[in-house]
């Protein structure tokens, strides 16, 4: 067995990750039997490096570039549909950085680093497990990769929150993930092995706060790994 923990960069660009992710998954692609890919992949939608409003503002302001890009970005012919279809874009991508993208009216920048991972195949012919089956989820929310990382109600459990946020709008993140290489030879095809395939994922929210500083500034994440097909699933799990 492989595990790898990753920890991608944050000053920087989605795009930027996802060539990071790419070169990472180029060097586990004759990793033989089952891989852990695990950790924090930063997927803000943006470069979340630590600044200021007063400084982004400066910024911008002096920044010619910033005004140019403005100016064609609003004035072209697909602005008109963005600011329509801004609010739906957001409720889109909130929360749910696997959520599908649309150039230029419904954009999520995050979203190649998720499909890369799903389309990756190592040398084996094997694929990382992107299934979501309601009864081997945590609370029987099916969906792209439930079963390995908690699903929420919109999107997935957020694993980082900022201490003031938007009143539930904003400031809560899915950061960190886990990805397993099972020993189903195709998790793509339905009925294939759920030998150490992964079942239950869940974030432990909870054990973060069991102390009154916490004890990390993101959440656990728990993922049960069954060293033999369990066959049908059981009923969803109660924890």
């Amino acid at each position: 067995m492989t595990v790898v923990a990753a920890h991608l960069e944050n000053k920087c660009q989605p795009r930027c990750r996802q060539e990071q992710m790419t070169d990472l998954l180029n060097q586990l692609r004759v990793a033989e039997g089952p891989v852990i890919l695990a950790g924090d992949l930063n997927t803000t939608g943006s470069d979340a490096a630590p600044t200021s409003v007063r400084r982004e503002i400066a910024k911008r302001v002096k920044n010619p570039r910033f005004w140019a890009g403005q100016a064609v970005g609003w004035l072209s012919p697909v602005s008109l549909p963005r600011m329509f279809t801004l609010p739906a874009n957001y409720f889109k991508n909130y929360q749910d950085p696997t959520a599908s993208s649309v150039p230029f009216v419904a954009p999520n920048r995050e979203a190649g680093l998720f499909s890369g991972l799903e389309k990756f195949r190592f040398a084996d012919g094997r694929a990382f497990d992107f299934r979501g089956d309601e009864a081997r989820t945590i609370n029987g929310r099916s969906g792209k990769l439930g079963n390995s990382n908690q699903r929420s109600l919109k999107g997935f459990q957020p694993t980082f929150t900022f201490k003031r946020d938007l009143k539930g709008l904003g400031g809560e993140m899915r950061l960190d993930w886990i990805f397993v290489k099972g020993l189903a030879r195709d998790p793509d095809r339905p009925g294939e092995s759920y030998h150490f395939a992964p079942h239950f994922g869940a974030v432990l929210d909870a054990l973060t706060a069991v102390v009154p500083e916490g004890i990390s500034d993101h959440h656990a994440l728990l993922v049960d790994l069954p060293l033999q097909d369990p066959g049908e699933a059981a009923p969803t799990a109660k924890r």
